[in-house]
């Protein structure tokens, strides 16, 4: 009885360390698309006028992290997009967007980095607005027989949350 009992227990054990050996391993060859806690962006990497900066999401590939961040002028009740990327000490500035305009990161980031960037930012979006109804709300139709545009990332983030994207709209795709 003993002996089986140690038997089960080694085999489980086995089992365990067998699944810890796979999961470690696949982590080093697959790209790392992890929606992790943010910290201070070097100010060479702030646009002038910035005053403060809110982080929204950060996306790690190949070495590359992408930061999404809510950037914010003195006197300006809305922020604008700020996208920027850090490899080692260099910082550069992908996409400041202060008139807010429609402007698809596919255009600055592989497709797939701005797919989990779309994510992050709609995650953040719904915890800012309080939830997901709240949100959803936000996906009304305007007015009859307007049109809504978004990136080929937005429709991706949208339906990995399991929403229907709203009808009437014009998908930007990547080239």
């Amino acid at each position: 009885m003993k002996r089986l009992i140690k038997r089960r227990f080694l085999q489980f054990t086995w089992g365990l360390l067998t699944i810890l050996m796979i999961s470690l391993i696949s982590g080093l060859f697959t790209p790392n698309y992890s929606q992790t806690s943010l910290t201070e962006v070097k100010s060479t990497c702030i646009p002038e006028g910035v005053v403060r900066t809110q982080p929204v999401t950060t996306v790690s590939e190949k070495g590359i992290q992408y930061r999404l961040l809510d950037a914010y002028t003195e006197g300006a009740s809305m922020p604008f997009s700020l996208l920027v990327s850090l490899k080692g000490e260099s910082c550069q500035i992908l996409l400041s967007n202060p008139m807010n305009d429609f402007y698809p990161y596919h255009r600055v980031v592989p497709l797939q980095v701005a797919q989990h960037l779309a994510l992050g930012e709609l995650r953040y979006s719904m915890n800012k607005l309080g939830g997901m109804d709240k949100f959803l709300a936000t996906l009304q139709p305007r007015s009859e027989g307007s049109s809504w545009e978004f990136a080929e990332e937005d429709i991706w983030a949208l339906q990995h949350l399991g929403i229907t994207p709203p009808k009437n709209i014009k998908v930007v795709r990547a080239k």
